[in-house]
C-alpha cells in the first residue's frame, strides 16, 4: 500500500495533544511496519525544515510540502490534496485532524479528535471566520471511507451532533509514550528543587489556561485547601502566552495565594516526568475535552490523579481516580483535602492509575490504525469485485 497521510496539524496545533498524536503515531507506526509506503503531506514548506526536528520521525518517510499563501492554508485540501492523491498513486490518505476533500476520486480516512469548537465556539473563543472553516471541515466527513475517533465520547458527539453512522467510525484511544513512567522520588525533588526552586509537597496541574481547563475554579478549591494545608503549594505548567494567563494572576491575587502559586511556562519532557512523579496529587478540573493526555501521562508516573467527570475524562481515568464535579469548588476542594489526609489513599490511586495507564499504548493505536487501512482497502476491491460480477 501506498498511504498518504496529513500531518499539516504538526504546525496548526504546534504544542498541543494533537501534535503529540502525530508524533508519537508515526514513530509508533514506523515501528510496525516496513513493507507500506507513507508519504507525508502538507501545504506548507515551513514544516519541511523542521519535520525531523528531535529525531521523531524516520528518514523513510517521504515527504510532500507545497507553498500555499498564508491565508489560503486551509483550502489546501479542498483544491490540491485529490491532485497529490493522483500524482503520487496513493491507495489511501489519512487526515490527521479532520479535513476530507469536497471533490475528486480517492479512499479517504479521518481522525477525529473533538468537535468541541463547533458545539461550543464561545466557549473555545473561536471567530465566525474560524467557525466557518472548522464547519466545513466537518461538512467533508461525509465523504470519508471511515473516521477514527480518539474516545467514545468524541463518537458519541459524531453520530449525534452530525448525523454520521455509526459503523463507519472506529475509536482508536491516544497511548501514552515510554518516557512517561515513575522515577525515584528522592531524584525527581531535588531536580524540582534545584531547577524551578519548588518546595515539596505540592498539587500538579498541566495543560493550557484557557476558560474550558476551568483553572479559575482550581484556584478558589486550593484556597480553601490551604486553609487545611498550608504547606502544600500548586504548580501549573502551561503556556503563559494564553490571554487569561493574566486574570488568573489577578484571581490568585485576590485570593491571597499568589504567594503558594508557582508558574512554568515551558519544560523539557524528562523534568515534566520528575513534577509528574513526585507530585502528592494531580488535578485536571477541565470542562472540555477530546480525550485528555496530562491525566493519563500523571497516573503513568504514579501520580494519584482527581479530574472532571465531564467529557471523556471518565473513559481516560476510569476508575483509577477520582472523578468530580468540578464546576463545584466545594466539590472538587473537599476531594483534594480527602486524598492529601490519606497516605493509603493515596498508594492505591497510584497503584490504580498505574494499572490503567498500561491499558494505553500508542504501538496499540497503530496496530490498530493499519488494521483499519487494509480492512477500508479490502471492503472496496470487494465492492468493485461485487459490482463487476
Amino acid at each position: 500500500m501506498r498511504i498518504g497521510i496529513g500531518v499539516q496539524a504538526l504546525i496548526n496545533h504546534h504544542g498541543r495533544g494533537i501534535e503529540k498524536y502525530i508524533q508519537y503515531f508515526l514513530k509508533a507506526l514506523a515501528k510496525i511496519d516496513s513493507i507500506n509506503e507513507y508519504v507525508l503531506l502538507q501545504e506548507d514548506t515551513e514544516l519541511e525544515g523542521n519535520i525531523f526536528q528531535g529525531n521523531f520521525l524516520p528518514q523513510s518517510y517521504h515527504i510532500s510540502a507545497r507553498n500555499y499563501p498564508r491565508g489560503l492554508r486551509w483550502l489546501w485540501e479542498y483544491i490540491s490534496l485529490p491532485r497529490e492523491f493522483k500524482y503520487f498513486k496513493l491507495d489511501l490518505y489519512h487526515s490527521m485532524d479532520l479535513g476530507i476533500p469536497r471533490y475528486g476520486r480517492g479512499v479517504y480516512l479521518a481522525t477525529v479528535h473533538d468537535i468541541l469548537p463547533y458545539l461550543y465556539p464561545q466557549t473555545c473563543q473561536i471567530s465566525p471566520q474560524q467557525l466557518f472553516k472548522y464547519r466545513l471541515k466537518l461538512w467533508s466527513l461525509k465523504r470519508a471511507d471511515h473516521i477514527i475517533a480518539i474516545s467514545e465520547y468524541t463518537k458519541n458527539d459524531l453520530v449525534v451532533k452530525l448525523g454520521l453512522s455509526a459503523r463507519r467510525i472506529t475509536v482508536i484511544p491516544y497511548g501514552i509514550a515510554d518516557i512517561f513512567h515513575p522515577i525515584d522520588i528522592r531524584e525527581s525533588r531535588r531536580v524540582i528543587k534545584d531547577k524551578f526552586k519548588i518546595e515539596y509537597p505540592y498539587i500538579l496541574y498541566v495543560g493550557a489556561f484557557g476558560p474550558t481547563k476551568n483553572i479559575s475554579v482550581l484556584l478558589r478549591s486550593f484556597r480553601h485547601v490551604v486553609d487545611r494545608f498550608p504547606n502544600y503549594r500548586l504548580v501549573l505548567i502551561g503556556s503563559q502566552k494564553h490571554p487569561n494567563y493574566n486574570q488568573l494572576i489577578i484571581l490568585s491575587q485576590n485570593l491571597g495565594i499568589e504567594g503558594k502559586l508557582t508558574w512554568i511556562d515551558s519544560l523539557e519532557h524528562k523534568d515534566l516526568v520528575s513534577l509528574y512523579s513526585a507530585a502528592h496529587l494531580f488535578v485536571f478540573p477541565s470542562l472540555l475535552e477530546g480525550f485528555g493526555l496530562p491525566p493519563l501521562e500523571a497516573m503513568a508516573c504514579g501520580a494519584p490523579v482527581i479530574a472532571s467527570k465531564a467529557v471523556s475524562l471518565p473513559e481516560v481515568v476510569g476508575g483509577a481516580g477520582i472523578l468530580v464535579d468540578s464546576r463545584n469548588v466545594d466539590d472538587l476542594s473537599q476531594s483534594i483535602i480527602k486524598v492529601l489526609s490519606s497516605d493509603t489513599m493515596r498508594l492505591k490511586m497510584k497503584v490504580r492509575g498505574l494499572k490503567q495507564a498500561a491499558q494505553f499504548s500508542w504501538g496499540e493505536n497503530a496496530r490498530k490504525t493499519l488494521g483499519i487501512y487494509q480492512k477500508i482497502l479490502e471492503n472496496i476491491k470487494k465492492d468493485r469485485y461485487n459490482a463487476i460480477n
